[in-house]
């Protein structure tokens, strides 16, 4: 018999850690939920992950973010930069 066992991701540790990208500083990646736009308050996103542009994603990473929030339920809106 095989056990799977799963943990709510809620923090970014989590996140880094599902995507295989330790070396990104915990406390420099910020997690919104919802996300607000800041000129209009609109909710523009059940939810949004910055991660700094000194740490580019990967397509693969990104894949692995992306497949990542699908199976919580969520669909890829957008990547913005700003």
């Amino acid at each position: 018999m095989v056990k799977y066992r799963f943990k709510k991701i809620e923090a970014a540790e989590d996140v880094l850690e599902a995507i295989g990208r330790k070396d990104i500083p915990s406390t420099k990646v910020v997690i919104r939920r919802p996300a607000i736009d800041e000129e209009t308050g609109e909710v523009v996103a059940d939810l949004e992950i910055e991660i700094p542009d000194e740490y580019p994603l990967t397509d693969t990473e990104e894949k692995k973010l992306n497949d990542l929030m699908a199976r919580k339920g969520l669909r890829f809106k957008e990547k913005k930069s700003k």
